[in-house]
């Protein structure tokens, strides 16, 4: 069943286990996934913003795929991460985000970009059952270039995906989207 981000659903993850995000689209933009590990809604470093450049949390809660730096025109995700909520700490929550790279500075944005979509699979590779799979071009404006996309969150216990929606209103480099999140970023640390 497909959604909008518009909609901005939320359902629990039933067990505490890897859950498999992946990303496509089909065009020759560099979009990214990023994954936030915020602990008690802030980023509290270097370590907690996984990205190109850091691929994995120091937990093992979260693992980045490869950068792929286009759409490679298959039919399959383009770039993926497996969250593994069974290793992070009730306080901790994931911010997930899909960024188009130097978006604003060559001018792109998410509505020019074909049949970009998010995921959520039951397991932890892509032919892990598809829990929700979300369209990211409808509702999408002419200057969106980072959208966070959902967040992971632990509430009494109970782990759940709370789609947000959110334009970060950034202009597409990962300085600007971790300092969304809270300081201590440096991606040359």
């Amino acid at each position: 069943m497909e959604f909008s981000l518009e909609e901005k659903p939320s359902f629990v993850l039933q067990e505490k286990k890897p859950f498999y995000f992946g990303l496509g689209w089909d065009c020759s933009f560099d979009v990214d996934l990023i994954a936030v590990v915020l602990t008690d809604g802030k980023l509290t470093g270097t370590p907690d913003f996984v990205y190109y450049g850091n691929q994995s949390h120091g937990s093992g809660g979260v693992q980045l795929s490869d950068d792929a730096q286009d759409g490679g025109g298959d039919d399959g995700d383009d770039e993926f991460a497996i969250i593994d909520v069974s290793k992070l700490q009730p306080n901790q929550s994931v911010a997930i985000v899909v960024n188009i790279a130097n978006g604003a500075k060559e001018g792109k944005n998410f509505s020019q970009i074909g049949n970009p979509y998010v995921r959520v699979c039951d397991g932890s590779d892509e032919n892990s059952p598809e829990l929700r799979k979300f369209t990211l071009s409808k509702g999408a404006t002419k200057t969106d270039v980072a959208i966070e996309f959902g967040r992971i969150e632990c509430v009494n216990g109970d782990w759940s995906f709370n789609g947000t929606g959110a334009a970060l209103g950034t202009n597409g480099e990962v300085i600007p989207i971790a300092n969304k999140y809270g300081a201590g970023f440096n991606p040359n640390a």
